[in-house]
């Protein structure tokens, strides 16, 4: 899979909504770490999917400070354990070390250990990495760079390999596996915890659930299925890059996050051995709404609101009026448009 595809990719509206759950995850994990800055950037569409899938070949990650903390960050969303290391080498003859983290034999002997810089010009912070490494049995080092790694006599901007030790192992951008990209912006979106991924999740449970059911009663299994699948349908179909939907989706999560917790009651009762109570569940499922009730009027109000307060002060007023229903407002406003009606005056 081309980087090029990835980025067009990354830019679905979806894809896009991992942008700020992402940084603020960062930002947590540097906070945590006593670490707050972190220099170099993230390969949008890559690192994500790269860091992933490096993350089944290797145990411990160990982001340089500042360069590699960006991607630490990312190893540590995949629940890699994570060390940083701390090193100056910049203008040094010998370059220095220290560890972020507390560390012991146990955290590397007999571990796969993929160190994170964002780049490489003499190589010598990852020398220094390496040697801080080489008092535990590792069982193999790797490295991932931010930037591309560059082809030796390039001197473009870039990842020079040249000053790096031998025998390890060399990924960036340009080499690493990129895989099951789609499965992986799904599983960001769970753990991230983003809007899309908490349907995910609510989704799945009210799977599991309903293969519970399945056995004892089928029927309520079934309206389970239908009405995940229908609650999905909408929620997909709702462009989260217009106003107010984001706020329409929020409800919607409610709405099934209360369902599913009135179910798990009913199971923790055993409401559902009691004679009506599994077909009244199933009934309630199959008659509820996809759309949240008063949708129209928060998206009314999203899109606007803000033209109405316009207008109020071209007009002077300083505290507009809003409607109690902004629905009939809109449906008024929009039949008064439609018979001809030149002028508006209000009280």
């Amino acid at each position: 899979m081309s980087e090029k595809f990835l980025d067009q990719f990354s830019e679905h509206i979806e894809f896009n909504a991992l942008n700020q759950a992402l940084y603020d995850h960062v930002h947590i994990f540097l906070d945590e770490n006593g670490t707050p800055i972190a220099t170099g950037g993230i390969n949008k569409g890559v690192d994500l999917i790269a860091i992933r899938n490096l993350s089944h070949n290797y145990d411990v990650a160990v982001p340089i400070a500042r360069g590699g903390l960006n991607q630490g960050a990312i190893a540590n969303l995949w629940e890699m354990t994570t060390r940083i290391v701390d090193i100056a080498a910049h203008n040094r003859k010998v370059p220095k070390g220290k560890w972020v983290n507390p560390v012991t034999t146990e955290d590397f002997n007999g571990k796969r250990v993929l160190l994170f810089d964002k780049d490489a010009v003499s190589g010598a912070t990852i020398r220094q990495a390496v040697k801080m490494l080489s008092r535990f049995k590792t069982a193999s080092i790797g490295v991932y760079f931010t930037h591309r790694v560059l082809c030796p006599g390039n001197i473009d901007f870039g990842t020079i390999t040249s000053g790096l030790p031998k025998g390890l192992e060399i990924f960036s951008p340009s080499n690493a596996t990129l895989e099951k990209a789609g499965d992986v912006y799904i599983e960001a979106h769970e753990k991230l915890g983003t809007l899309y991924g908490r349907c995910l999740q609510i989704g799945k449970l009210f799977t599991e659930e309903a293969q519970k059911l399945q056995k004892q009663f089928p029927e309520l299994a079934a309206s389970f299925k239908t009405f995940v699948s229908e609650q999905f349908r909408v929620f997909d179909s709702l462009n989260p890059n217009l106003p107010g939907i984001l706020e329409v989706r929020e409800q919607i999560l409610l709405k099934m996050n209360n369902l599913y917790r009135e179910h798990l009651d009913f199971v923790k009762d055993d409401m559902y051995s009691l004679s009506g109570v599994a077909e009244n569940f199933k009934k309630i499922l199959m008659t509820t709404q996809s759309m949240p009730l008063g949708f129209e009027s928060e998206l009314i109000r999203a899109r606007y609101s803000k033209q109405g307060e316009e207008a109020a002060r071209r007009r002077n007023i300083e505290n507009p009026h809003y409607p109690s229903n902004p629905l009939a407002a809109f449906n008024v406003a929009q039949k008064a448009v439609k018979e001809g009606f030149d002028t508006v005056s209000s009280s």
